[in-house]
């Protein structure tokens, strides 16, 4: 990843958010050309970021 290019971090994601209504949701703020939301291997859901 370019150093230049702008990050954000996003926190106290709902644990039932979706990818489709995540990427919705970002696309408001502007183009998005990638996002990780970091899931649980057992449980399939994301991992909460407290």
């Amino acid at each position: 990843m370019s150093t230049n290019q702008p990050v954000a971090f996003v926190r106290k994601i709902p644990w039932t958010a979706v990818s489709s209504k995540l990427s919705k949701h970002l696309a408001q703020f502007g183009h998005v050309q990638k996002y990780n939301v970091p899931s649980d291997t057992e449980t399939g859901f994301h991992r909460s970021m407290d």
